[in-house]
């Protein structure tokens, strides 16, 4: 669509001297755009003016004004100021082309006449002083408001909005029908249900050799056995068959025939009388208990024969874990109860020996036999 534009008024204002022969340099510039159906053009646009010595001549004179940007007002009305050269008004006639951007140049060219000018140098020369000025007049009324425009082009479909919020959950819909029996590893049998598969509860994964792996609580009866301790809570009556996460008692037999000791100092006996545990194969998973078995004898009624249980750690720190006496001369076996022992020697080691040694109160000295030393290991 190719626009027009009127040129409304064109006023020069600017002198660049008051000397004979002075020409202008500033051009106050007015016009109108408007599209070809009188349609007011208010967005900013891009005019090139250039000056020729002829209306219909090839030649410019001098450089043009290129992409000037004006701002037309709401009726398409606009202003700017043109600067050219001073060279370029010699006197003769000079013709105005412009060119609004995306059309062709506009016809006919605007003659700019130079005679005003050149009246005004003369008058100015044969004054003495120049020209007096007369006051301003005053400001005269304000034209017209111009007609509305036209309504513009419908613009371009603006982007897609954001997403709204989520709506409200519809209502659960009508149940299904019922499909086709499934497959199972469950076989119903008279009276009882059986499988030849590991069984998990509370677990996806039942651990390999285990027919029942039971993640949880598990309740039987008036029993109940906690499963982040492994502890079973109840009488246990009614029960049988059960076997806890629970390892067998350790013997370690420490002096297993008959030796005769008569020395007062504490010597260590049998030829195994020294043996190790090895405790961080087992602290982090039970709590160990031990029970010290012993056979002591004195050889001399009233003359008491003794025997020492140690335990030495892997820095050779000894402690005395059980010191007993003879009873008589009687042969008999004794036993300690059964005590913590990591409260017996202190705290966790990584690894333990076991030692026995006697001493006596006469020369006649004592007997020791059968001694074993007993652990017990209870699930944490």
């Amino acid at each position: 669509m190719h626009k027009r534009l009127f040129i409304i008024i064109v006023v020069f204002l600017v002198l660049l001297s008051i000397s004979a022969f002075s020409i202008p340099s500033f051009i106050n510039f007015q016009g109108r755009l408007i599209s070809s159906d009188a349609t007011p053009i208010t967005k900013p646009r891009n005019i090139t003016f250039t000056l020729f010595a002829s209306p219909l001549g090839i030649t410019p004179v001098g450089s043009p004004i290129n992409n000037r940007t004006v701002y037309p007002d709401n009726n398409g009305t606009f202003s700017t100021t043109l600067e050219f050269d001073s060279s370029y008004f010699d006197g003769s006639s000079r013709y105005l082309e412009v060119q609004v951007q995306g059309d062709s140049a506009m016809t006919p060219r605007q003659m700019i006449t130079a005679v005003p000018y050149a009246y005004r140098a003369v008058t100015a020369e044969s004054l003495e002083g120049g020209i007096p000025q007369g006051p301003t007049g005053p400001t005269g009324p304000a034209g017209p408001t111009g007609p509305t425009g036209g309504t513009g082009a419908v613009g371009s479909t603006g982007g897609t909005g954001a997403v709204g919020p989520t709506g409200v959950t519809g209502g659960i819909g009508a149940t299904g029908p019922i499909g086709p029996p499934g497959t199972s590893s469950w076989k119903d049998g008279v009276g009882q249900v059986t499988t030849e598969v590991n069984v998990g509860i509370g677990t996806a994964a039942p651990a390999t050799g285990y027919k029942l792996d039971i993640a949880g609580n598990v309740k039987v009866g008036s029993a109940s056995i906690e499963s982040s301790t492994g502890k079973f809570y109840g009488d246990g009556s009614g029960l049988s068959g059960i076997i806890f996460d629970q390892a067998p008692p350790v013997i370690i037999p420490m002096t297993s025939y008959e030796e005769h000791f008569n020395n007062p100092n504490w010597t260590v006996l049998g030829h195994s009388s020294t043996a190790a545990f090895d405790w961080a194969a087992y602290s982090d998973k039970y709590d160990v208990y031990i029970k010290f078995v012993y056979g002591i004898t004195e050889s001399y009624l009233y003359q008491h024969a003794y025997i020492r249980l140690y335990s030495i750690d892997q820095d050779y720190n000894f402690v005395t874990l059980y010191e007993v006496q003879s009873t008589g001369v009687q042969w008999n076996l004794q036993a300690t109860p059964w005590e913590k022992l990591e409260t017996k020697i202190g705290g966790l080691k990584d690894r333990i020996m076991f030692q026995i040694r006697g001493r006596s109160d006469s020369s006649y000295g004592g007997y020791v036999y059968g001694c074993s030393v007993m652990l017990k290991f209870v699930s944490k």
